[in-house]
C-alpha cells in the first residue's frame, strides 16, 4: 500500500540535493548530491504571481506539495529532469507533521 497523501497526484519523481565542496586546496569546487528521492505534485504558478517577504520580492515559479519529511530546507534544491529550482520556502502545513508545501523558483 502507497503511503503517500498525494499518490493520485503525483506527477514528478524529484531529487533534493545538497551542497558541498569537493576536492583540495585550489581545486575545491561545489558540488550538489541527491540527498532525498521523492514523489511530488508540483504545479507551475502564473508569472504574475509575486509573494513579498521582509521587504524582499522572489518571483516564486512553483508549488511542490509533498508528504512532510524533515531536513527540507531552502539550502537544497529541487531537480526534477533536467530542470532544476531553488526552494524559497518551506512551509509544514498546518504544523501537524504530516505535509510540506515548498515555493521554489526555477534556474534558468
Amino acid at each position: 500500500m502507497n503511503n503517500n497523501r498525494f499518490a493520485s497526484q503525483k506527477n514528478a519523481l524529484v531529487n533534493f540535493q545538497t551542497k558541498s565542496m569537493v576536492g583540495k586546496g585550489v581545486d575545491r569546487t561545489e558540488a550538489w548530491a541527491t540527498t532525498y528521492t521523492e514523489w511530488v505534485f508540483i504545479r507551475p504558478i502564473s508569472a504574475s504571481e509575486i509573494i513579498k517577504s521582509n521587504r524582499e520580492e522572489m518571483a516564486v515559479t512553483h508549488r511542490v506539495k509533498m508528504d512532510y519529511r524533515s531536513g527540507i530546507t531552502r539550502a537544497l534544491k529541487i531537480v526534477w529532469g533536467s530542470r532544476e529550482f531553488d526552494i524559497e520556502s518551506v512551509i509544514n502545513i498546518n504544523e501537524s507533521n504530516r505535509e510540506i508545501e515548498i515555493l521554489a523558483t526555477e534556474i534558468l
